[in-house]
């Protein structure tokens, strides 16, 4: 299978991760289930970093682990919608757009709860990306 290279520097990763964050906090919870599925998500998308080694679990948990606080302050805070469009935005291309909502799907989902607000980002970064949700 072909790997999908998202980008040539970490920041692609990071924007990812960021935005599978948020679908992990729109919901103002953290549940363990949508934190394995966020890991099982990047894991499936295959990515890689341009000339260095697959993305590791590790790597992907310590993101996870930086960026958790600033997106959950983002995602409490008066700029919400601002922060939501700035991460959809940071993911460009129809077929990354396709797999990211996909991911962010699954991940809204792994607790087999879909909340309003979860809905809400689904919805706004197909919105943005143009794609249709039946």
């Amino acid at each position: 299978m072909e790997k999908i290279i998202f980008g040539d520097t970490e920041n692609s990763l990071e924007a990812i991760v960021r935005l599978l964050l948020m679908t992990v906090y729109a919901d103002a919870k953290q549940r363990q289930q949508e934190m394995i599925e966020l890991h099982r998500q990047v894991a499936k998308l295959e990515i890689v970093l341009s000339g260095s080694t697959p993305v590791t679990p590790q790597s992907i948990s310590t993101i996870a682990k930086h960026q958790s606080a600033d997106v959950q302050a983002a995602l409490d805070g008066p700029e919400r919608s601002l922060a939501i469009e700035e991460a959809v935005h940071a993911i460009t291309g129809s077929t990354r757009h396709q797999m990211m909502l996909q991911a962010m799907r699954s991940v809204a989902n792994a607790d087999w709860e879909l909340n309003p607000k979860e809905s809400q980002l689904l919805s706004r970064a197909a919105e943005i990306w143009g794609i249709e949700i039946p």
